[in-house]
């Protein structure tokens, strides 16, 4: 929540899922072919807002939606005026939206890269420092990977360095920030 000019602002990030697959079954031989009529996932960033102290109803501002077919947020971080945001289906589009118009928000910039973070912490310098999985291009899973990236520009979001620990034979490789902020610390 922020408050500004007089107003109250709540920015909320969310998945809307949908049941609207449709099974066709083929003729005699009884097989079962899958039919998307559109994508089975909504992503929205939404900025509601109100009059200070009035106590009135929000009213939705302004919305942007993210990411492609099926893809769902895995993470979101806001931070001043900028909200960054991942989705994954088979690969990580980090985004990054301009928060300061709270009528009129907009994405800035996107990166699209394997795997997804599920983590996001802000580092000094304008540097996000993500924890989360690593997918091959097919978006198996395949490893814990720890990713720094530079969002000083939000308009050119880099992925500067990225630790991969691969998953064992019949293994799994995860940190507990991937679900609880509170396993995260960073130092400096």
């Amino acid at each position: 929540m922020v408050e500004k000019d007089g107003m109250v602002y709540l920015r909320v990030a969310t998945t809307i899922n949908f049941w609207n697959r449709v099974t066709i079954m083929g003729g005699d031989t009884g097989t079962a072919n899958q039919v998307d009529e559109e994508s089975s996932t909504q992503n929205e960033i939404v900025v509601l807002g109100t009059e200070s102290g009035t106590g009135n109803v929000l009213e939705k501002l302004s919305s942007v939606r993210l990411g492609k077919p099926d893809e769902r947020f895995t993470a979101v971080r806001f931070l001043d005026d900028v909200a960054y945001a991942v989705t994954f289906l088979q690969r990580d589009p980090f985004y990054t939206v301009d928060l300061s118009d709270p009528t009129n928000i907009s994405i800035l910039g996107k990166l699209d890269i394997t795997g997804f973070s599920q983590y996001l912490h802000p580092i000094e310098n304008g540097k996000i420092l993500a924890v989360g999985q690593e997918t091959d291009d097919r978006g198996t899973t395949i490893g814990m990977q720890i990713s720094l990236f530079d969002a000083s520009d939000p308009t050119e979001l880099t992925l500067l360095d990225r630790l991969v620990l691969l998953n064992k034979e019949n293994g799994w490789t995860s940190s507990g920030a991937s679900w609880e902020p509170k396993a995260f610390r960073f130092f400096t």
